[in-house]
C-alpha cells in the first residue's frame, strides 16, 4: 500500500512539474501559437501550490532526491515566483509624486452593490490617498447627472484626458481617463480593432521642464456573462456538465489571442517613448502571461520593486489574480507600492510613489 501511494505521489509530482514548466514558458509564446501553454500560464499559482504541498510530503517521506528535483524546478521559475509574491520592506523615502491605477467598474452605474452613494464614496476614498495622477479604467461620466468637471473638482485635479469606448443616448460616456494635478501637454488615444478596449497616454509636466509619459491600458476582457461565472464555480465544486467547458475555453482563447496583439502594439508605442514612462492599467492577464511579458520586458514593476505579499488586484471569482499593474522606466524610481482593499469595484486600486532621479 505504501509503495502504491509513493508511486501516485511521484506521478502527481511529475505532472505538476510539467505543468509548472509549461507555465514558465507562457510568457514567451503567443496564445495564437499555443493555447495550452497560455492556459498553463494562467494556472501557474495552482500548479505551484500543489507542487509545494507535494514537496512538503516528499520531505516528510524523506525522498530527498525528488525533493532536490522539486527545489530545482522552483528555482528555475524564480522570476515567475517573485512576480506573484514579494517581501520588500517599507520604503518611506520622500517622493516627488504619486500615481494610482483603478478600474472603477463604471462607478457602480448599474447599482450592483445597491449603493447610491458609491460614486462619491469612491471619489472621496481616492482623494484621501492623495494621488497626483490617476488612471481610470471602465470610467463613466454623464453630462446630466455626473459631469466630467464634477470628477475633476472632487479629486482636485484640473487636468484630464478622457476617451470614449461608447457614447450612448447623447449623454452617457464609457471609456478611460487620466486625471492629473500637473499640466497635460499632449495626449493620444491608442485604439484596437474590433473591440471597445483601448489604451491612451498623456505627456505630463511633473516638474518645470520635466515631462513623463503616462499610459492607461484596458486590454481585452474575457467578457464572461453570469452563466460563465456560474460554470466556473460549478467546475470548482465538480457540479457541472463537462460538455459546457469547450464554450468557456473558446471565450478564453478569443480573449487571450486578441490581448496578445494588443500587447504587441502597445509595447511598440511604449518602447518609442521619448520620456520616462509610467504604464498603468488593467491588463486582464497574469504576470506569467505573454501579454505582461510583452509590455513589461523593458520596464520595472512597482510591485516587484516595492510590494509586499501576494497583491491580487482582481477580487472576482475568476481570475482572482494580479492583473492590474504600475510599470515604469527611465529616470524614475518607485517607492511605497500599495494595493488598497477598498471594496467598491471588482478591482482594487493600486498606487506607488515616484522619485525623479537625476
Amino acid at each position: 500500500m505504501r509503495k502504491q501511494l509513493i508511486k501516485i505521489i511521484f506521478i502527481l509530482n511529475f505532472l505538476l512539474a510539467l505543468g509548472l514548466g509549461l507555465s514558465y514558458s507562457a510568457k514567451f509564446f503567443s496564445p495564437s501559437l499555443s493555447l495550452i501553454i497560455a492556459l498553463a500560464g494562467m494556472a501557474y499559482s495552482y500548479f505551484l501550490s500543489g507542487f509545494l504541498l507535494l514537496s512538503i510530503l516528499l520531505l516528510i517521506l524523506k525522498k530527498y532526491k525528488w525533493l532536490t528535483f522539486n527545489i530545482l524546478i522552483i528555482l528555475l521559475g524564480w522570476n515567475n515566483l517573485t512576480a506573484w509574491i514579494q517581501f520588500n520592506t517599507i520604503d518611506d523615502t520622500s517622493a516627488d509624486f504619486r500615481v494610482m491605477s483603478y478600474n472603477v467598474k463604471l462607478f457602480d452605474l448599474y447599482n450592483w452593490k445597491n449603493n447610491q452613494e458609491i460614486k462619491s464614496n469612491m471619489l472621496s476614498f481616492i482623494k484621501e490617498q492623495k494621488p497626483d495622477i490617476i488612471a481610470f479604467q471602465e470610467f463613466y461620466y454623464d453630462n446630466r447627472k455626473f459631469p466630467i468637471d464634477s470628477v475633476s473638482i472632487a479629486l482636485n485635479m484640473p487636468y484630464y484626458y478622457v476617451t470614449d469606448a461608447k457614447f450612448l443616448h447623447g449623454f452617457s460616456h464609457f471609456g478611460q481617463a487620466i486625471f492629473s494635478k500637473f499640466p497635460i501637454k499632449s495626449s493620444q488615444l491608442v485604439s484596437f480593432p474590433n473591440t471597445t478596449n483601448m489604451a491612451l497616454y498623456c505627456d505630463i509636466e511633473v516638474k518645470k521642464g520635466t515631462l513623463i509619459r503616462v499610459f492607461s491600458n484596458h486590454l481585452e476582457s474575457y467578457r464572461f456573462q453570469a452563466n460563465d461565472y456560474e460554470l466556473v464555480e460549478d467546475l470548482k465544486d465538480n457540479k457541472t456538465d463537462i460538455d459546457k467547458v469547450p464554450g468557456l475555453i473558446e471565450r478564453l482563447k478569443h480573449a487571450l489571442i486578441k490581448r496578445s496583439y494588443q500587447a504587441e502594439k502597445i509595447a511598440s508605442i511604449i518602447n518609442a517613448s521619448p520620456y520616462p514612462t509610467i504604464v498603468m492599467g488593467d491588463f486582464n492577464d497574469t504576470p506569467n502571461s505573454y501579454t505582461y511579458h510583452q509590455i513589461s520586458q523593458y520596464l520595472s514593476d512597482a510591485f516587484i520593486e516595492n510590494g509586499r505579499g501576494f497583491s491580487n488586484t482582481y477580487k472576482g471569482s475568476f481570475p482572482s489574480f494580479r492583473i492590474d499593474y504600475i510599470l515604469y522606466s527611465g529616470t524614475l524610481r518607485s517607492t511605497n507600492y500599495q494595493r488598497l482593499k477598498f471594496n467598491a469595484s471588482d478591482h482594487y486600486p493600486i498606487y506607488t510613489d515616484f522619485i525623479i532621479e537625476k
